[in-house]
C-alpha cells in the first residue's frame, strides 16, 4: 500500500472509512487505500477545500432600494393532508404559511416579513385543504425606484402580463412587464401549494382578513352509521345571521 498522508483526509473521507469498517473490519487496508487514491485522483484535499472556500467571492446582497413596492393579493390553493395547518407556529415548521414566507424571502419579493403588510383571509386546521385562499402582502415591483409610470396614474394601474412604460431619472424610457409573482413563488413552493393568480390590492387599507365579505367551507363525511336527518336539522341552525365572536380571538385594544 502506498504511503498515506492522513492529514489530507477530509472529515467526510474519515467518516466514509469508519462506516465501511463497521461493516467489514477485515478490509481496513483496502478501504484506506481506496480513499487515498480518490484524493490523489483529483478530489480536493481538506486544505484545498478550505482555500477554495476562502477564494470564493461573497454573494452580493440583493438591493431592494432599487425597486418600488406595491400591495397585492395572492390567490392560491393547497392540499393540506400532510401539513400541520395553515398558520405558522413557533413550535411547528411544517405549515402552509411557513412555506409561503420562505418562498417570499427566497424569491426576493419581501425584504422584511414583519414589515410587509401581510394579512391572511382565513386559517385551516391540520389536514384541511383550501381552494381560493387569499393573502395580502407588500412586495417588490419591477418598477425602478423613482421612475415615472407613463402608462397609468399609479403603480396599482400596472396589471399582470401587461407591458408598461416608465421614464427613468435620467430621462430614458423603458418598456417593462411586472414580475410574474405566481411563477416566481411556485418555483420555491412544494407541488401541493400553488399560487394561481394575483391582483393589485383594491385600496390602500385593504386586508385579506378584514375586507373579506364571505368564506365557504365544505365538509366531506364518510358515510358510516350517520343519521342524515339529524345532521340536516343541525345544519339548519347555522342558517341566517349569527354572532360568532366567541369563535375568534378578540383584540383587547
Amino acid at each position: 500500500m502506498a504511503s498515506i498522508k492522513y492529514e489530507e483526509f477530509s472529515k467526510d473521507d474519515l467518516l466514509r472509512i469508519i462506516r465501511t469498517l463497521r461493516e467489514s473490519p477485515q478490509n481496513i487496508a483496502n478501504v484506506i487505500d481506496t480513499v487515498a487514491k480518490s484524493i490523489r485522483s483529483g478530489e480536493p484535499s481538506a486544505k484545498k477545500q478550505k482555500k477554495n472556500a476562502y477564494n470564493q467571492k461573497p454573494v452580493k446582497p440583493f438591493d431592494f432600494s432599487r425597486y418600488e413596492t406595491r400591495h397585492i393579493a395572492l390567490k392560491f390553493s393547497y392540499a393540506g393532508e400532510k401539513y400541520a395547518g395553515f398558520a405558522r407556529q413557533d413550535h411547528m415548521e411544517h405549515t402552509i404559511e411557513r412555506y409561503l414566507i420562505d418562498a417570499l424571502a427566497r424569491t426576493r419579493l419581501v425584504e422584511d416579513f414583519n414589515n410587509c403588510g401581510y394579512s391572511r383571509c382565513g386559517r385551516t386546521d391540520a389536514g384541511v385543504s383550501a381552494l381560493g385562499q387569499v393573502i395580502g402582502v407588500i412586495v417588490r415591483s419591477n418598477v425602478p425606484k423613482g421612475a415615472t409610470i407613463l402608462d397609468g396614474k399609479t403603480i396599482d394601474d400596472i396589471l399582470p402580463n401587461k407591458p408598461f412604460r416608465v421614464q427613468l431619472k435620467d430621462g430614458t424610457i423603458k418598456t417593462l412587464t411586472e414580475l410574474d409573482y405566481a411563477t416566481s413563488m411556485n418555483s420555491s413552493l412544494p407541488q401541493d401549494i400553488r399560487i394561481y393568480g394575483w391582483a393589485p390590492a383594491p385600496e390602500a387599507e385593504w386586508s385579506a382578513r378584514f375586507s373579506c365579505v364571505g368564506r365557504v367551507y365544505r365538509y366531506f363525511f364518510h358515510r358510516r352509521r350517520m343519521n342524515l336527518e339529524r345532521m340536516q336539522e343541525a345544519a339548519l341552525l347555522l342558517e341566517g345571521a349569527h354572532d360568532y365572536r366567541n369563535f375568534c380571538r378578540l383584540d383587547p385594544n
